[in-house]
């Protein structure tokens, strides 16, 4: 991010700018935003002087918006929507200070995994999905054997994981039953959900 920030930043700091500063504080942001069920929040405005050098780069916004879902991930956060940053520049905010606020925007997220079972492709794409038959969940199966809320999947700090939300008719990887304690999976592994049998394919 370094090259993104030279000069545009220079006139907005009174010192020299981390590169990775606005992510951390867009980060701690979205930390502070989190409930009970781990959902954080994922629009993000920025609030800057002006530099009077126009609008901040697009791709350090990309960057930054990256980072926050790299950032999202590890942490076994969930957002209900893609991130988006915006950098607003102000003629009343001091030489120096950044000021940060968040909230929640609806918007379509990309799959970053798929359930495979023959002709069947599920998608899964928040973090923290809930896997079931209710028309409200993330991942629907639209079979008589999977529970209402069935189970629920998730990346943290590299690893997937997965948990039982107290089915009917149990959830096994790789042939070993699971219950409500999240237990580590693999792309590749296979995923029963009741009596269906899925392979757990990354995008």
């Amino acid at each position: 991010m370094d090259g993104l920030l030279e000069g545009w930043a220079s006139k907005v700091f009174s010192g020299p700018l981390h590169p990775t500063e606005l992510a951390t504080r867009l980060i701690r942001t979205a930390d502070l935003s989190l409930n009970d069920d781990l959902v954080c929040h994922n629009s993000f405005e920025i609030s800057i002087p002006d530099p009077g050098e126009g609008a901040a780069p697009h791709r350090l916004i990309e960057e930054l918006e990256r980072l926050v879902e790299e950032a999202a991930f590890d942490r076994g956060w969930r957002m209900n929507g893609p991130a988006r940053v915006a950098i607003r520049t102000e003629a009343s905010v001091r030489r120096g200070s950044v000021y940060v606020t968040s909230g929640m925007a609806p918007g379509q997220r990309p799959a970053w995994a798929v359930l495979r079972r023959d002709g069947e492709l599920v998608p899964i794409t928040v973090n923290r999905a809930v896997i079931g038959r209710d028309q409200h969940c993330d991942a629907v199966l639209t079979h008589d054997q999977v529970s209402r809320r069935h189970a629920r999947i998730w990346t943290e700090s590299g690893v997937v994981r997965l948990e039982d939300l107290g089915s009917s008719n149990g959830t096994s990887v790789d042939g070993a039953p699971i219950g409500e304690t999240p237990t580590e999976c693999e792309f590749g592994s296979v995923i029963r959900i009741a009596d269906l049998k899925y392979r757990l394919e990354a995008i």
